[in-house]
């Protein structure tokens, strides 16, 4: 197997890499093995790549949670077409495409985050309202067993305007306290 050195201007990297991969002519050699991660020249991009990635399989595992369909592009000429589509779309070449597409990610996990947090939030109203309704149940049925029990009022219940009681003659009881059981 013969070796070839390959140098290309960086401002076509993108699109010599891209149409070498395509034709699958070429194997990367790691040839800085003795320079830091860190100070390699597309640490920030790779590490950019990697968040666009968290970002998108949260929106997928979003999507499988809430039973929404994904369809996935059949074959490389599909995915093909699909990229071309996006570059019309968004009026970007290829190598550009990334950026626009890392925005439009972001933008989507935020919408998704806050939905997220608006579901659980009334799912946590209903689950309130579901106690509240089951308390109101709970005192109905026990109404019978209060035999006519009115609260005690400081003054007997009469007052200037309501010199009947609290409600004109007729009791109500206004307020309840007591216990509910552990298992409730």
């Amino acid at each position: 197997m013969e070796l070839f050195k390959l140098t290309t201007p960086k401002d076509d990297a993108w699109k010599v890499i891209e149409m070498l991969g395509n034709e699958n002519l070429v194997q990367f050699l790691n040839m800085n093995l003795n320079v830091d991660v860190i100070k390699l020249l597309y640490t920030d991009r790779i590490k950019s790549c990697d968040e666009t990635e968290r970002r998108i399989l949260f929106l997928l595992n979003t999507c499988s949670e809430y039973l929404i369909k994904i369809n996935k592009p059949a074959d490389q000429a599909q995915f093909n077409q699909i990229i071309s589509f996006l570059e019309q779309r968004m009026s970007k070449q290829a190598d550009m495409l990334f950026d626009a597409i890392e925005g439009e990610v972001r933008s989507c996990e935020d919408f998704v985050v806050k939905q997220r947090d608006t579901i659980e939030e009334i799912q946590r109203n209903i689950d309130w309202q579901k106690d509240y309704a089951e308390v109101i149940e709970f005192l109905i049925r026990m109404m019978s067993d209060l035999g006519g029990a009115i609260p005690a009022q400081k003054d007997g219940g009469r007052d200037a305007e309501n010199p009947g009681g609290a409600m004109g003659g007729n009791s109500s009881l206004s307020f309840y306290a007591g216990t509910i059981k552990a298992d409730e």
